[in-house]
């Protein structure tokens, strides 16, 4: 059974795993204070301890993304799999939290790939993403942006997204050590 590891579990947990939060009254498995200072992150938890690690509408949280994504590095085994959901910088969901210190696009993570051009910028490369979509609403309107993003994500985000904003986004990393 994978070991996983929910970091800033909130009130939806995800099922087996491992759930780390700075509020107490979530209930979390270990409840911390990872960002301490902006600037270093730390998980208590030792190396290489999960299979997958689950960052769910939280990495906005965090005041600088670069900590967040060394420390998922170092607790998760190689090869093992990162999911990070987080608002679109076009959603209202993005802007309405006020505790939201990071407004991200499809692009804020490949520094920390092995992207041909943009990995590796600050960083080794951790990761390589597997997957990648955009999270629209339910309306009939939705349907528009689906279909710009099924032409061309990058045109969408670049162009439209404003327009016709995403909720979210999902990504998935593989680890790479």
């Amino acid at each position: 059974m994978a070991k996983i590891l929910d970091v800033g579990c909130g009130w939806k947990k995800v099922e087996g795993a491992v759930s780390v939060d700075i509020r107490t009254r979530t209930e979390p498995d270990v409840c911390c204070d990872m960002d301490v200072d902006g600037r270093s992150i730390h998980f208590p938890f030792r190396n290489d301890a999960f299979d997958e690690v689950h960052i769910l509408q939280t990495i906005d949280h965090f005041r600088n993304i670069v900590p967040v994504m060394e420390e998922v590095h170092r607790v998760a085994r190689p090869g093992g799999k990162v999911v990070i959901t987080v608002a679109h910088v076009s959603s209202i969901y993005s802007w309405s939290d006020p505790v939201h210190h990071l407004h991200l696009t499809s692009r804020s993570f490949l520094c920390f790939t092995d992207h041909p051009t943009r990995g590796g910028v600050y960083t080794a490369p951790l990761f390589r993403q597997k997957a990648f979509h955009f999270i629209f609403g339910r309306s009939v309107i939705s349907l528009i942006p689906r279909l710009i993003c099924a032409l061309s994500p990058w045109v969408y985000e670049k162009h439209f997204s404003w327009t016709f904003p995403a909720n979210d986004m999902h990504f998935e990393f593989e680890v790479l050590k």
